[in-house]
């Protein structure tokens, strides 16, 4: 059974039956204007009476020889020009040929000329409905004129046919009729053909109508649909026909919702034969369907945009969808000219012919037509080089990157076609790890060893050793495959679990990952040594060295950093041993960062404590605040938190609190946090619980140093906080009689 195909175009709209060039009654028969220029006349050479010279070093023409010449030819308005050292305007009535004469008898005069009349040479077509056609000026014409006009590459409109009209095509090849299965006659069964002929290559700067976007391509009439549709055998016929005649473009402004073999075979046999087809996404306002041919991989498939850019209403979108071009809306008039914002050109008229506003996908489609024959006359010929240059050269619009409703987003002519003429190479391939930069990738510009822990202190060398390395580029980097190698000659492979970010600082840890019991880290590096005298550390792959450093022994938990100001070109003379700074810069210049092991008791304080959440389980909403007494930044990855019993919990992430800050901890973990007032900076887990009669809180540090405390306590009132007023961090007394319950809500003063 055949299928019947709708036009995907095909809105009209004059608007409100208005013609572009009658407003009022909808039906004015366009008439060319015989011996009308349509446009300015040519400006004269030169400009009338006025005239230029150059004599250097002259103060004062007016006196001497060169001012009896100038007085003898009736000079007038004598002056300065302004930014050009020794030029002199001025006015006479004589002729030019007169005031040169003149001028000769005085040697100061090095030239004299009449001013001469200067215009642009990027021509506004003097076409009479030029300015009604919004869609070219968002294509960029006549800019885009200046690069290509098409001209030479033929491009099929495999449609209801053609009418030459009055505006004309100044270049039409032969077509087939394939309803009738006959040469074609020369004939529109509709207008919708027309219409986007017109689009593709109107005849252009002919005093008349509208201009077409590649108004110098060849047109190839092919027609497959009747007034009211066709049927896939046509059009898998058309398209055929026009692939074995020449074209090098298929505009395919109609489509069905349903998919054809017959359609999807010569749509295949297009692309194999290098031809491109670009085609219509459908009317059907569907934000996850493409109607077929457009669906095809074969094609490219448009939608439909509006005068501020949206997407009109009616353009189909979808997995498939390529770019967009002006569709327009007839429902609205956003520029304000007076008539709806159609894609306006010329269509058959009842036995005359008549300017029309159509919306529809079939009026974005011959837009990219064009802009794709416009590409091949510039040089770039290859179908994947075609699509490589739309993709990356449109405008991406919507969601970032591409979106199923403007795909790779609006086309570009000129973009697209200054790629075009630079040999229109293509982005390099996407690399094969994922990433924007691979392994192999890498040069030292690219990648710094920035620290080195050699002599870990709370666990042996094999399972806490570590490195440090920065990403310096713009993109991400895939640092799989890399390899660390020591003095020795010993290499270990490493590898991580992602990519490393711009400007990312990772740790990568000696051991598998579930072993390593240093700070967190990205990636492992195996078994390399790095707490041997005299170490070479160098980063390589294969022959290319990426970075290289070399260091003596270090002390315990001491690092050895590169700082933030040496990573251009820093040397091993700029490599200090400090307090490690894993997963961030060295920089002596910033503010000190303290670790638990560089405090004392009484350095942190518990100032505030929520023992008895009113809004939610004791287990998601109690939390403890903590002050930082010292004039130090201080890390709290470590901190112990404990009560009067054997509750222990720890903070496992990454906390820094400034110098007097305060932090608030949560009791459970971020994914059951379910307190409804703020966010706590971090958690240490389930243990310990407050809300117990008599209890005790305190935190230390790993190795059991109490760096603050409070005294027992008696149960609270649900949604009262407890808080310290006293100096004291460490006196449990004070804490003891200066206890209160501060009226908070269920929220307190957390982190105040």
């Amino acid at each position: 059974m055949l299928m019947w195909l709708a036009l995907a175009a095909c809105t009209g709209n004059d608007p409100d039956n208005q013609d572009a060039n009658d407003p009022g009654d909808g039906n004015t028969e366009a008439e060319p204007q015989v011996g009308d220029s349509g446009g300015d006349e040519p400006l004269d050479a030169f400009l009338p009476g006025a005239f230029v010279l150059q004599a250097e070093g002259v103060s004062d023409p007016s006196s001497g020889a060169l001012g009896e010449a100038l007085t003898s030819i009736g000079a007038r308005e004598v002056e300065r020009v302004a930014t050009v050292p020794g030029a002199w305007r001025f006015a006479s009535d004589s002729a030019p040929a007169a005031v040169q004469s003149a001028l000769e008898v005085d040697d100061v005069v090095q030239w004299a000329e009449p001013v001469i009349n200067v215009q642009t040479y990027a021509a506004t077509p003097d076409d009479t409905y030029f300015e009604y056609q919004w869609h070219m000026a968002a294509m960029g014409a006549p800019d885009v004129w200046d690069l290509a006009t098409g001209d030479g590459v033929v491009v099929a409109v495999v449609d209801t046919g053609l009418d030459a009209g009055f505006d004309g095509f100044d270049n039409v090849v032969d077509g087939w009729d394939a309803v009738l299965d006959e040469p074609f006659s020369g004939i529109d069964s509709g207008t919708h053909g027309t219409h986007v002929a017109g689009t593709v290559a109107q005849s252009s700067y002919n005093s008349y109508g509208t201009v077409g976007l590649a108004y110098n391509a060849t047109i190839m009439p092919v027609r497959v649909l009747g007034e009211r549709g066709g049927t896939s055998v046509d059009v898998a016929e058309g398209i055929r026909w026009a692939v074995d005649n020449g074209a090098q473009v298929i505009n395919l402004s109609l489509g069905s919702n349903a998919r054809s073999a017959i359609i999807a075979d010569a749509c295949q046999y297009a692309v194999d034969n290098g031809v491109v087809l670009v085609a219509a996404s459908g009317n059907d306002g569907f934000e996850d369907f493409i109607g077929y041919p457009a669906a095809l991989d074969t094609t490219i498939a448009v939608g439909a945009t509006r005068y501020d850019d949206g997407i009109s209403y009616y353009s189909n979108g979808g997995d498939q969808l390529t770019v967009v071009a002006p569709g327009g809306d007839t429902s609205v008039d956003q520029n304000g000219d007076g008539y709806a914002d159609g894609v306006l050109q010329e269509i058959p008229d009842a036995g005359s012919y008549g300017f029309t506003f159509y919306q529809g996908t079939s009026m974005a489609t011959p837009h990219v037509a064009a802009l794709v024959a416009m590409i091949i006359e510039a040089g770039v010929t290859d179908p994947d080089d075609i699509l490589t240059i739309l993709r990356e050269e449109s405008v991406d619009l919507g969601d970032p990157g591409w979106d199923p409703a403007y795909g790779y987003g609006l086309i570009d002519p000129v973009a697209a076609l200054e790629r075009a003429l630079e040999g229109g190479e293509p982005e390099p391939e996407p690399t094969t790890c994922g990433a924007d930069l691979c392994a192999e990738d890498l040069t030292a510009a690219d990648l710094r060893l920035t620290e080195v822990l050699p002599n870990p202190g709370d666990c042996s060398d094999a399972t806490g050793e570590w490195i440090e390395v920065v990403n310096l580029t713009d993109g991400t980097i895939d640092i799989n495959g890399l390899e660390l190698e020591d003095k020795a000659g010993n290499t270990d492979e490493i590898s991580a679990t992602r990519a490393l970010e711009p400007g990312e600082h990772a740790v990568l840890g000696r051991t598998e990952l579930q072993s390593f019991c240093g700070p967190e880290a990205l990636g492992a590096f195996g078994d390399v040594s790095l707490n041997n005298s005299n170490e070479i550390l160098t980063l390589r792959f294969g022959e290319r060295v990426i970075d290289q450093m070399s260091y003596g022994r270090s002390a315990e938990d001491e690092s050895l950093s590169l700082p933030i100001d040496a990573y251009a070109d820093g040397t091993d003379e700029d490599w200090v041993r400090v307090l490690p700074t894993p997963g961030r810069a060295y920089d002596p210049n910033a503010p000190t960062v303290l670790t638990l092991a560089d405090l004392s008791s009484g350095d942190l304080r518990i100032t505030e404590l929520m023992a008895d959440p009113a809004v939610c389980s004791d287990n998601n909403c109690e939390w403890l605040e903590i002050e930082n007494r010292t004039t130090a930044t201080v890390e709290l990855q470590g901190l112990v938190v404990g009560d009067n019993s054997t509750s222990r919990g720890e903070l496992t992430e990454s906390v820094e609190v400034e110098p007097g800050a305060r932090i608030v901890l949560g009791r459970g973990n971020a994914d059951g946090w379910a307190h409804p007032g703020f966010t706590p900076d971090g958690f240490y887990g389930s243990s310990p619980s407050y809300n117990n009669s008599g209890d005790q809180v305190w935190v230390s540090d790993a190795d059991g140093v109490r760096l603050g405390e409070m005294a027992a306590y008696s149960s609270t009132t649900a949604g009262a906080s407890l808080e310290l007023v006293g100096d004291d961090p460490l006196d449990i007394n004070d804490w003891a009689t200066a206890t209160a319950e501060i009226p908070g809500g269920d929220f307190g003063t957390p982190g105040e």
